[in-house]
């Protein structure tokens, strides 16, 4: 467990080391001495435990190398820090790994009022600090402050990213919260030119979740934040979400959505509705102008279904950054027409998709997914698919090679997926949407 005292330890042995490979004594009076131990490190330091400090102290060796493919990044989420020493980014980063989470990630609210701080948040430090000097526990206890100043002083707004100078360092701000903290220090950045003929997406779909989790506290307001801060048509705002928590109603909308156990597993579920009935309220309200014909419109439909797709990638994009897994659940629309009921949706309300949210069974990640070539799907001034056929069959071997290694050899060829999708009307339940619009009020013309 990552504790003052554990890190303090830590980090004087770390010191120790670092002083001893260039020469100086950490203590001058008396020569050059051998670097403190682990077990002398722990009795200087009351409360610290053996096993922690050599895991702590490994990580932040690991982090000082020169060599960036030697430190082990986790596989789950995106967590950052705002910062200008390399110290402090390496400090965060050891937090993290060690599963203590950092203030924010824990529902920490800001508290505008306190703030009183009168200089930029980031401005660089007149000596910048050396790898391996002993950094400060209250340097770490104290990130948030300056976080906190850098936000008041620089009037960032929601959900608004921004680059610090020293460690290419990234900060998100949701309304009042603080999330998507900590980044790796500037020599682990790197900016790779995509090949045109292959990429990895950078959402890993889980599937399987760790038993009996519950998320931060908080967790449901930022990723709300998050979702509203997502573009929306014309500021519409048509769409809606559903966050069922309840256990026993979790497991009904599992079972209406494809009975898949990882929902149950899941503490949140979220089902992202196209919502057109703040818009049928307001031309009610002001006596339907129009006759309110603009309402079976089929393009404001389309908008809604874009509002909710927007805020759902940005819930995962936030749920990603706070550590978080998450899984897209098209299922939703395989019972369509008893979801409404259940659930209590009015007229102009339809549910589109759900996403299982929750902390990742590590053993059970999948490895990014291949997508098609870029060259398929990006096309330059105009329409040019002339080359799909040779695309399509990389892609189809670069997939194949990817269950290969997922020991998934006996996998569908994706253009015989494909052709078995369109066999049927019905795509499991899904052929009856165009009777559930209906019975939800949306008339298209």
């Amino acid at each position: 467990m990552l504790s003052a005292a554990n890190l303090k330890a830590a980090q004087q042995v770390v010191y120790s080391r670092a002083l001893a490979q260039r020469g100086r004594s950490r203590d001058a009076s008396s020569g050059i001495k051998a670097p403190l131990s682990v077990r002398a490190a722990v009795k200087n330091n009351a409360g610290s435990n053996k096993s922690s400090v050599a895991r702590i102290i490994k990580l932040l060796e690991a982090a000082n190398v020169p060599d960036a493919a030697a430190v082990a990044f986790p596989t789950m989420g995106r967590p950052r820090m705002l910062t200008d020493e390399e110290n402090e980014a390496i400090m965060a980063f050891v937090i993290w790994r060690e599963g203590a989470g950092l203030p924010a990630c824990k529902g920490v609210k800001l508290k505008m009022q306190q703030i009183h701080y009168a200089s930029a948040g980031t401005q660089k430090r007149s000596q910048s600090a050396e790898c391996g000097t002993a950094a400060s526990v209250t340097i770490i206890l104290k990130w948030f402050e300056r976080l906190t100043e850098a936000i008041v002083n620089r009037r960032i707004n929601a959900s608004e990213c921004w680059n610090a100078d020293q460690t290419v360092v990234r900060v998100g701000i949701l309304r009042e919260h603080v999330q998507c903290l900590i980044m790796h220090t500037k020599r682990e950045v790197r900016v790779q030119v995509l090949s045109p003929e292959y990429r990895e997406t950078c959402t890993v779909i889980v599937r399987k979740f760790l038993p009996d989790e519950k998320l931060p506290e908080g967790a449901l307001e930022t990723l709300t934040a998050a979702s509203q801060s997502a573009s929306t048509g014309s500021m519409l705002q048509s769409w809606s979400a559903i966050a069922v928590i309840d256990p026993e109603r979790k497991s009904h909308v599992a079972t209406l959505a494809g009975d898949q156990e990882f929902i149950r597993e899941a503490p949140l579920f979220i089902l992202f509705c196209a919502d057109l009935s703040r818009l049928h309220d307001a031309s009610d309200y002001h006596g339907r102008p129009g006759d309110g014909a603009g309402l079976e419109c089929i393009d404001l439909f389309i908008m809604a279904t874009l509002d909710a797709a927007l805020a759902a990638q940005n819930v995962t994009v936030a749920a990603e950054s706070l550590g978080l897994g998450m899984c897209y659940v098209g299922a939703a629309r395989n019972n369509a027409r008893d979801l409404p009921d259940y659930l209590g949706l009015p007229p102009y309300v339809v549910g589109l998709l759900v996403m299982a949210v929750s902390y990742a069974e590590p053993k059970y990640l999948n490895s990014h997914k291949p997508r098609l070539s870029i060259s398929e799907v990006m096309y330059r001034d105009i329409w040019k698919d002339e080359e799909r056929a040779e695309h399509i069959k990389k892609y189809k071997d670069t997939l194949q090679n990817h269950y290969k290694r997922q020991n998934k050899p006996g996998r569908k060829v994706w253009r015989v997926s494909l052709a078995n999708c369109m066999s049927s009307s019905d795509l499991d339940g899904r052929g009856k949407m165009r009777s559930v619009l209906d019975q939800q009020g949306f008339k298209f013309t």
